[in-house]
């Protein structure tokens, strides 16, 4: 039998720190290429201290890594995307009914 998943105060943590103005724009832009700092704030615009905080969050949580002076997505971060644009697309569904 499979156990129950329990829900963790670092579970609340982790959707708050995602849900932050400026980091799913920046998330998903990675997805598509790795980018340079300069090329993040040009693509989202945002001002450079949003962007550099959300970098941080992403990487704190290995959602992306910084190769150089690129970020790239990682692979737990395009598992973490992917469910997300799931629940998007689920909740798009059920806008339009």
């Amino acid at each position: 039998m499979e156990k129950k998943f329990e829900l963790k105060k670092d579970h609340e943590k982790y959707l708050k720190a995602i849900s932050k103005n400026g980091l799913l724009p920046i998330f998903f832009i990675l997805n598509e290429q790795p980018l340079n700092f300069s090329k993040i704030m040009f693509e989202v615009k945002l001002n450079p201290g949003v962007v550099d905080r959300q970098l941080k969050t992403l990487i704190q949580y290995k959602l992306v890594e910084r190769k150089g002076t690129d970020y790239y997505i990682t692979e737990k971060g395009r598992k973490v995307l992917s469910i997300l644009e799931e629940i998007f697309r689920i909740i798009g569904e059920q806008e339009e009914e």
